[in-house]
C-alpha cells in the first residue's frame, strides 16, 4: 500500500476530516499527490532537495521549517526513530489547542516502536 493511500484512509472512512480553517502541515511530504487538500491552508515541509522540487513545481508551498502554528499536522515517520520522535514533539508544540496530529508511516519504518 503506498503513503497516500494509507494516509487517505481514515479521511475516507470519516474517522478524521480536515480542519475548516486553520493551517494544515505535512512534514516529510512526499512527492504523491495531496490533491484531496486545501492548497491555499497547506505547507509541505520537506529538506531533501529533489522531492522539495517536485512538490514545489506541482504548486504545493514547500518550505524547509514548520510553521509557527498547524491546525493539522501530518508527519511520515523518517526510519530514525531519533528523528521521528524528534519531529514528533516539534509538530505537537506548534499544534492549535484542539489541533489533530496524525502519524503516518510503515510497520517497516518503525511506526509502532515510535508509537510504544
Amino acid at each position: 500500500m503506498s503513503t497516500l493511500t494509507r494516509l487517505m484512509l481514515p479521511f475516507e472512512e470519516g474517522s478524521v476530516a480536515l480542519p475548516d480553517v486553520g493551517q494544515i502541515t505535512i512534514i516529510r511530504a512526499q512527492a504523491d499527490s495531496y490533491t484531496d487538500f486545501p492548497r491555499d491552508r497547506l505547507t509541505c515541509v520537506q529538506g531533501f532537495y529533489p522531492t522539495h522540487k517536485a512538490l514545489q513545481t506541482t504548486g504545493f508551498t514547500v518550505s524547509t521549517v514548520l510553521p509557527d502554528r498547524s491546525a493539522m499536522t501530518i508527519l511520515h515517520v523518517a526510519r530514525s526513530k531519533d528523528e521521528s520522535r524528534a519531529l514528533l514533539a516539534r509538530a505537537f508544540d506548534r499544534l492549535d489547542l484542539g489541533g489533530i496530529l496524525l502519524v503516518d508511516g510503515a510497520k517497516t519504518d518503525g511506526v509502532e516502536s515510535l508509537m510504544k
